[in-house]
């Protein structure tokens, strides 16, 4: 079994168009793991200057107790989404930040909610750990479809999020944002 996987090893390192396994790095080669949530990814990088980008669907199926910690770290930070955080996400700036961008979304959109408000939605999305939002979607409402999709797009098309953290790790987190249109 070790003589397989030692030329298993040596196959993989030998064409220069494969990828090694995750499970085959040595904690003395690896210079950073990085995890991209938009794109699914994890990076290792060595530190001979070379770097190997793993999608979701290869990682995913790697038992995580055969690979490095900071591999193991950055695979489970891609798979989770906390319900409950010690630090919850947040709008950059702050709350006086978010009061100044919804007031700005509403004098832009002041004809749309005239004729259709005014109305409250609450929206739920997921605050990646790279601070992208994702997975919008309305949970509550008393507006109109066309006041449903502005507050939707005001999340989806806002700037990235503070991320949350827990156990000072940057995690990905469910966030609920209310919107009122008066």
């Amino acid at each position: 079994m070790l003589l397989k996987t030692l030329l298993l090893t040596l196959f993989l390192h030998a064409k220069s168009d494969s990828i090694p396994s995750l499970q085959s790095f040595h904690q003395e080669d690896v210079d950073t793991v990085t995890a991209s949530y938009k794109e699914k990814t994890l990076t290792v990088k060595l530190k001979s200057g070379e770097s190997f980008t793993y999608t979701h669907d290869t990682w995913r199926k790697v038992d995580d107790n055969t690979v490095l910690p900071a591999i193991k770290n950055a695979m489970f930070i891609m798979d989770a989404t906390f319900t409950k955080v010690q630090v919850p996400p947040s709008f950059p700036g702050g709350p006086e930040a978010w009061n100044n961008y919804l007031q700005k979304a509403c004098s832009d959109n002041r004809r749309l909610i005239d004729r259709r408000g005014p109305a409250t939605v609450m929206l739920q999305f997921v605050v990646a750990f790279d601070g992208s939002v994702n997975d919008v979607r309305p949970i509550t409402s008393d507006a109109p479809d066309k006041l449903i999709d502005l507050a939707t797009h005001l999340i989806k098309d806002g700037p990235a999020w503070v991320p949350a953290t827990q156990n000072s790790h940057v995690v990905s987190a469910y966030q609920r944002q209310l919107i009122e249109f008066k």
